[in-house]
């Protein structure tokens, strides 16, 4: 099948109001041609029309065994796509592909205005380790969100590399996380 016949192909399935059938079709093409359909929905997770985008991104979880070939190039999507969950599909993704340039992108990430590519960002900042991960955990205390905050101080807990301002941010948010008493 040609480049456009599968971006078509995909883009008819993605399209598709009943999602039962097109699971079932996106993992038969994935079983006929799976970097080829994965390639066609990488070029979607930056269409115009949202629906679109977003089943793009929800689809990348069809192809998680071929997704270390090109979790590379959801770096990109993941830094700079516009769609809050397109970027949040570009965080989940890949996390199973430590190469150095997803290390980097989630790195990044951890300053995502959006909370749960933030806090994605922050498990697997805290899971692939190292002194630059830390560094980069260290400045995530002062994000806007209590709960990418949370997220934060409970990795570098679980690093043990917490200090003290650890302990105040944990503090200071607590009253956030714990419902209030009447």
């Amino acid at each position: 099948m040609s480049e456009p016949d599968l971006k078509k192909t995909v883009t008819t399935i993605l399209g598709s109001e009943n999602g039962a059938e097109g699971i079932r079709e996106m993992k038969a093409l994935r079983d006929r041609a799976p970097l080829e359909a994965l390639d066609a929905i990488i070029c979607l997770l930056s269409a115009s029309e949202e629906t679109l985008r977003r089943r793009a991104g929800s689809s990348l979880s069809t192809f998680r065994e071929h997704i270390g070939t090109r979790a590379d190039i959801l770096t990109e999507p993941l830094q700079h796509n516009s769609d809050a969950r397109v970027r949040l599909s570009c965080a989940i993704a890949p996390m199973s592909t430590p190469t150095a340039s997803v290390t980097l992108a989630h790195r990044r990430a951890l300053e995502d205005p959006f909370d749960k590519v933030a806090q994605t960002a922050c498990l697997e900042v805290k899971d692939r380790g190292g002194a630059e991960g830390t560094e980069a955990l260290m400045r995530t205390p002062g994000h806007n969100s209590w709960r990418v905050r949370l997220e934060a101080c409970k990795a570098l807990i679980s690093q043990g590399t917490g200090d003290r301002r650890i302990v105040e941010t944990l503090r200071a948010i607590l009253p956030l996380c714990v419902p209030a008493r009447t």
